[in-house]
């Protein structure tokens, strides 16, 4: 996993093109698995601006917390904390 509870992330892959590159919280573990399996629905988060979405044949556009894959996003940390490429990097040379 590359993110983790508290983090903020940005969007960097997406159904909806028009998502890439939106800011969001992560908020906690989804529970979407349950519901949705084998489609990797990771974490809950809330977007800082309105992002396209699907819920069942439905399309929509909104500003509200949803489900996102960990493999979509990417945490942003201050400098010094290390993200999980860094963090392999670093598992790999030792």
């Amino acid at each position: 996993m590359r993110c983790k509870l508290g983090d903020l992330a940005v969007i960097v892959n997406d159904d909806f093109p028009e998502n890439i590159g939106v800011f969001v919280k992560v908020l906690r573990r989804s529970d979407h698995a349950a519901y949705y399996p084998g489609q990797g629905h990771d974490w809950e988060v809330y977007p800082s601006t309105a992002v396209r979405g699907r819920c069942g044949e439905r399309i929509f556009f909104a500003r509200a917390e949803c489900s996102a894959r960990d493999a979509d996003l990417w945490p942003i940390r201050p400098p010094g904390q290390a993200d999980g490429v860094e963090a392999v990097k670093e598992l790999e040379t030792t």
